[in-house]
């Protein structure tokens, strides 16, 4: 496994490796800090819990780089079917 610095840290390649899911359902964004998203997008999860530690939404970042909050089982790995 390959290591990287960053900073003072060393992170290895797998926690570089991207999370790609994609939705299984539209969600609307209803405040600024959440993310709509449509059936089949692809967003990349950049946390698996909101700022308060809940784990039922999912902070996650689409392919033009805008960032939100998405409840997290709208989304699915990407390449395992549903």
């Amino acid at each position: 496994m390959s290591k990287f610095w960053c900073g003072s840290l060393i992170l290895t390649s797998a926690f570089l490796l991207f999370q790609f899911y994609y939705a299984l359902y539209d969600f609307e964004a209803t405040n600024p800090h959440a993310l709509s998203v449509k059936y089949g997008q692809v967003v990349n999860v950049l946390q698996r819990q909101d700022l308060d530690g809940n784990k039922e939404w999912w902070y996650v970042e689409n392919r033009h780089g805008a960032k939100g909050f998405v409840p997290a089982n709208y989304l699915n790995p990407y390449g395992k079917k549903s």
